[in-house]
């Protein structure tokens, strides 16, 4: 077989599958070539063609889908000295900047699934500040209106970026969540078509984050 009917995709795919390993110019030859030459051409293609690939720019259809897939640095200096390897995984690269971005998008997406919550509904939410910015974003992204009820002892930036990510933010007093979350339901019964998401009870918050994520 000649160089016209070899296709190098294929071949990129198997390369970047073995990871380079098990895949060389002889193999190649054994296979579909006549000529060490030509495998040895053709597997040079296939591999600068697996190299232009792999350094393409990723798209993403929203930036939802850029949740996760958050970077592990392994700590080798402060895990120095024991047994395994320890890692920190960097949550503080999502779009939002912190693992409160995937609480976001598992609550909106499970009510969506479930069928509690569609399109032209609010959400109604008690925060302490970073879950409201992960339902915040999300909320602009699917095009809900968001009340959040937050306790007024939250920093002046914080309800700042939450109005400009489009919540609305109603401040209660004192210091405990408790009471923002009893306005959220009292703001709820009178909101037509208001939904509360409940994030300290509802199991799709710790359903993502615990257990191995991407």
């Amino acid at each position: 077989m000649g160089l016209e009917n070899f296709d190098v995709r294929v071949a990129s795919q198997q390369i970047r599958q073995s990871d380079h390993t098990g895949v060389n110019a002889t193999g190649l030859s054994e296979t579909i070539f006549a000529e060490p030459r030509q495998a040895a051409d053709a597997f040079r293609l296939a591999i600068r063609l697996n190299e232009m690939e792999s350094a393409a720019p990723t798209t993403y259809a929203s930036l939802m889908t850029t949740v996760g897939r958050t970077p592990l640095v392994e700590l080798g200096r402060l895990a120095k000295n024991l047994p395994g390897r320890v890692f920190a995984k960097l949550e503080m690269r999502n779009p939002c900047g912190s693992v409160k971005d995937r609480v976001g998008v598992a609550l909106i997406q499970d009510a969506e699934a479930r069928g509690v919550l569609q399109p032209g509904m609010t959400i109604m939410e008690a925060t302490g500040g970073n879950t409201g910015v992960g339902l915040a974003f999300v909320s602009a992204i699917r095009g809900y209106r968001l009340i959040l009820t937050m306790p007024e002892t939250m920093s002046v930036e914080r309800v700042a970026l939450l109005k400009q990510l489009g919540a609305k933010v109603v401040l209660t007093s004192g210091i405990l969540m408790h009471d923002a979350v009893t306005r959220a339901e009292q703001i709820a019964k009178q909101v037509p078509g208001a939904i509360i998401l409940d994030q300290f009870k509802n199991p799709a918050n710790p359903r993502s984050t615990e257990g191995p994520q991407p």
